[in-house]
């Protein structure tokens, strides 16, 4: 797999739909995002191919609570033990086992559409996308308490 350099320090991890960025300061690395459930595999791999191993991991850093940013965080931390840095108001929601902030349609038809076609899965044979994540039919929260207790451990300030 290969990285791509964005500036001198700022790699671009690409994920599929989405990118996870490795920030190398010339001290600890910095994750910036986690991707979806599994990314952590590719991101590790991008941190290897810097020479580098979980122990130099710093901080991940969370741009905000979406699946394809929170995905994957629960096995960085694991991996890495780094502290997570979220916006405290979508730490609280990871912390409850959610996966995202409630989406809510702008006006129109199409954004109704995008909006409904972006939730979480509300049933577990809906949900295979969202591998080691169990979901309630009602609630769309993560029932995963390693998932939880790895998120929680983290400072959110």
């Amino acid at each position: 797999m290969a990285i791509k350099q964005v500036v001198p320090g700022l790699y671009q991890v690409s994920l599929g739909i989405v990118n996870s960025f490795i920030l190398d300061d010339g001290g600890d690395l910095t994750l910036i995002d986690s991707g979806v459930a599994g990314s952590d595999a590719k991101i590790m791999a991008g941190v290897a191919e810097l020479g580098k191993g979980p122990g130099d991991v710093g901080r991940i850093l969370v741009t905000h609570a979406h699946g394809d940013h929170t995905g994957g965080l629960a096995a960085l931390k694991r991996q890495t033990g780094a502290p997570v840095y979220i916006h405290p108001a979508d730490g609280a929601l990871i912390a409850t086992g959610q996966s995202a902030r409630p989406a809510k349609a702008a006006p129109g038809v199409m954004n109704a559409l995008i909006t409904r076609m972006m939730r979480p899965p509300a049933t577990a044979a809906r949900a295979r996308w969202c591998r080691r994540w169990e979901w309630r039919n009602t609630s769309r929260r993560c029932t995963s308490t390693a998932h939880r207790r790895a998120i929680t451990a983290s400072p959110t300030n």
